[in-house]
């Protein structure tokens, strides 16, 4: 059994509550990414007025599963991004303890995701596509991913870092994903880390 807690614009977390994810995500980061990019990664999630400014300008929601003992122990951060002709709704990270792994519990953040993106479509009638970035060298992931229905959209990275693969399980007019792909790749990719 979990409790979980939604973080947003509406509902910010507080700065011991950021401390307490930024604790979480460095203990459980993904073997899969070089000690480069977690090194990265763990310095901006300490970074409590930058991520208190994520929330703010790319309408982040983070969804927070913690034990019956009050610990964290799964997170989903997901983002939402307007681009032209449409938006993207995004999972930057889905990390469940390794206490955790195996109890269904990403499966269950991944669902709370897919339901709030669904709302999400009703409020703002636009186009939009679904995605995530996975490292090639996390199979586990990537084998969830797939079971819960995305497919394998191609390989893209950004300057320096781990080579990522995207995935989308919503299909789009031809249209508008070739301008997704054209006009945000870079910021999407700068996201997504």
């Amino acid at each position: 059994m979990y409790l979980f807690q939604k973080y947003s614009i509406e509902s910010l977390p507080d700065e011991i509550a950021l401390q307490e994810i930024a604790n979480f995500v460095e203990a459980n980061y993904p073997e899969s990414h070089s000690q480069k990019q977690k090194t990265t990664d763990i310095a901006n999630q300490r970074n409590i007025q930058l991520q208190k400014e994520k929330f703010q300008t790319t309408n982040t929601t983070l969804m927070i599963a913690r034990d019956t003992s009050n610990r964290i122990v799964g997170l989903l951060e997901r983002q939402e991004a307007p681009v032209e002709g449409g938006v993207y709704f995004f999972i930057t990270w889905i990390i469940v303890s390794e206490l955790a792994k195996g109890t269904g519990l990403a499966k269950e953040l991944h669902d709370m995701f897919e339901n709030e993106v669904r709302t999400r479509k009703k409020e703002i009638s636009l186009p939009s596509i679904q995605i995530l970035a996975v490292h090639p060298e996390n199979h586990r992931a990537r084998a969830a991913y797939k079971k819960w229905g995305y497919t394998e959209d191609g390989r893209t990275s950004t300057s320096g870092n781990d080579y990522l693969f995207d995935f989308s399980c919503i299909s789009l007019r031809s249209s508008l994903r070739i301008s997704l792909r054209r006009t945000d790749r870079r910021r999407r990719n700068q996201a997504i880390r």
